[in-house]
């Protein structure tokens, strides 16, 4: 389905495979949606035309991730023997896999570790999750070099984490009613209660504008919002009795649609305010000349700049800013 915020109309998209069985959806940096199909072990694509294209795995894909390479990466979600990951190249439609260390006690036999989730670090390195397994990865792309960390509680059950901007990865604990932060670095975790009993963690996305952690619940009717700056948090309660909190999504920041849309001047000679829609190409290096309040707006992210806005580069819906303020500035792109 596509859901219109601006109107909160939705409408249905076929998909043109049969009992398609989609998952997971994610957007890369054309605004196409990325959808797992499980049973038919297929990646699918929906161009901006609305035309699909299928990429076979071999494997029943549960999750994936869309890297700044172009590439899309997907986890085998009963693989064990080996255990797998893969990754889907947008450009040539190539698909690789990889084999991840195998589980020392599921990792033969029924049953299998259950890759769970996987998404892409700051640094480009690829994170998994194990809901069976117990444990988490980390991919090196580059090096093909895998790094394990066993979670230190047992039978966790984690499902969808995330990483943020600064490469610590957020984990729910699903079945410890938790949050486990864990440093890549230091390689240490650290454990943080929820503050709502058995609430259920299942998902956990970072807010990129912010560094606020965003947790969905299966058994608690509520959104919680956890800041680890102040290591505080807020609860949101559901209108539905019995929701389950599977998949969230943090405006478009993840997507690479974050560009500034629209640039609004704050004149402080007469307190009023223009806005002027970023549609046009303007000059490179080009400054408004006036000592006003400028906030450029991307996609629910506002950003503020007291003094000039200057172009720093410009492409086609993604231009970039620098703030000048006495020669110091923060560039907003």
């Amino acid at each position: 389905y596509r859901l219109d915020p601006g109107t909160g109309q939705t409408s249905e998209i076929a998909i043109p495979v049969a009992n398609a069985n989609p998952r997971a959806i994610e957007i890369d940096s054309l605004g196409q949606p990325w959808v797992v199909l499980g049973m038919p072990k297929k990646l699918a694509v929906m161009s901006a035309d609305s035309q699909w294209r299928t990429f076979d795995v071999g494997m029943y894909p549960h999750s994936l991730a869309v890297d700044r390479r172009g590439k899309v990466w997907f986890n085998g979600h009963f693989t064990h023997s080996p255990e797998l990951i893969g990754n889907v190249d947008a450009g040539t439609g190539k698909v690789a896999t990889f084999e991840v260390p195998a589980h020392p006690g599921l990792g033969q036999g029924p049953g299998g570790p259950i890759p769970y989730e996987i998404r892409v670090g700051p640094d480009g390195k690829i994170w998994g999750s194990e809901l069976l397994g117990n444990r988490i990865f980390a991919f090196d792309g580059v090096t093909g070099k895998f790094e394990v960390f066993p979670l230190p509680l047992p039978h966790s059950g984690p499902r969808r984490l995330d990483v943020d901007a600064g490469g610590i990865v957020w984990i729910p604990s699903y079945a410890a009613n938790g949050v486990l932060r864990f440093d890549p670095r230091a390689r240490t975790f650290t454990e943080i209660p929820l503050p709502l009993r058995d609430a259920i963690p299942y998902i956990i996305r970072v807010d990129h504008a912010s560094g606020a952690l965003w947790i969905g619940t299966a058994a608690a009717d509520a959104l919680l919002r956890y800041d680890p700056a102040t290591r505080r948090f807020e609860s949101y309660r559901l209108p539905s009795r019995g929701a389950v909190i599977r998949h969230l999504a943090i405006g478009a920041a993840r997507s690479g649609l974050g560009s500034i849309r629209r640039i609004t001047r704050y004149s402080r000679a007469n307190r009023s305010r223009t806005s002027t829609i970023a549609g046009q190409t303007p000059t490179v290096g080009e400054t408004d000349g006036q000592q006003d309040i400028m906030q450029p707006e991307r996609s629910g992210r506002p950003s503020h700049c007291y003094g000039h806005l200057r172009l720093q580069r410009w492409s086609r819906g993604a231009p970039s800013y620098d703030c000048v303020t006495g020669g110091r500035g923060t560039r907003f792109r």
